[in-house]
């Protein structure tokens, strides 16, 4: 995205980092331990330029409305979510991430994004990672469930340039 006579140093140069973003004054170390890395640490996060490639020209494809982000547990989706790609896509797209909150459910929490004002000429991405948790929640399975399909249902129609991104345990697939 970048346009330059010159090659870019690293494939990743074309969705940089937002410049103020410093881990280290949230984080003493660069190594979380078992915390997933979010926004603040993205500068911190590395070893997936080849997937974040991947990622972003799905994403740059306006056909594409709906991408699943699964894997094991553990091997690292909402790091990569939050920290490889939250903060570059909001250079050229309006970026929402959204970890599942039981208190809520998903459907509410997308509604809610909805409901954010619009940036011009920045076409809406909605991240919504930990989505397996509305079938492993044994008290709002299925009311979660229906609510969220419906939501997501009325999104995509309402949002035609939107992209909704869904991130979770291939167990659940």
């Amino acid at each position: 995205r970048i346009k330059s006579d010159t090659a870019p140093l690293h494939p990743l140069d074309a969705y940089p980092l937002p410049l103020d973003l410093d881990p280290l004054e949230k984080y003493e170390a660069p190594y979380l331990g078992l915390q997933y890395f979010d926004r603040e640490a993205a500068r911190l996060f590395f070893g997936r330029t080849r997937e974040l490639l991947d990622f972003f020209g799905r994403i740059e494809n306006p056909e594409v409305r709906l991408l699943c982000l699964y894997g094991h547990s553990g091997v690292g989706k909402s790091s990569f979510l939050a920290a490889g790609v939250l903060p570059r896509l909001e250079g050229f797209r309006q970026a929402h991430y959204e970890r599942r909150r039981k208190t809520e459910g998903l459907g509410k929490q997308l509604e809610k994004l909805q409901k954010t004002p619009k940036t011009p000429g920045k076409a809406p991405v909605y991240i919504l990672d930990q989505a397996e948790e509305m079938f492993t929640d044994p008290l709002h399975q299925k009311t979660e469930t229906n609510d969220f399909i419906r939501t997501l249902r009325e999104a995509l129609r309402a949002e035609p340039t939107a992209t909704f991104v869904l991130g979770f345990r291939s167990d659940y697939l």
